[in-house]
């Protein structure tokens, strides 16, 4: 358990889970998004513009094109690309 509470402080910030001020850091890390597909669309507009790449064979194809519609609902500018379609 220890190292699980380690790997948390270290993405998140303090072993309490407050959010990092830290500038280098991502804006997903500093507002505690610990999963885009199960955030509000209120704490996905913080993301910066972003490049998703899908494959049409991908096991998680339905969850990529989900997140960019979650995305675009956001606000959030980003790229969509379908690799190999036809």
């Amino acid at each position: 358990m220890p190292t699980i509470r380690w790997c948390y402080g270290a993405y998140f910030g303090d072993k309490d889970g407050a959010p990092n001020s830290d500038p280098s850091l991502s804006s997903a890390r500093k507002t505690n998004i610990g999963s885009a597909m199960l955030s509000t669309p209120e704490q996905l507009k913080v993301l910066h513009p972003t490049r998703l790449i899908i494959a049409v064979i991908d096991l998680l194809q339905a969850k990529g094109e989900e997140f960019a519609q979650r995305l675009q609902v956001a606000g959030v500018l980003f790229a969509f690309f379908s690799a190999g379609a036809a």
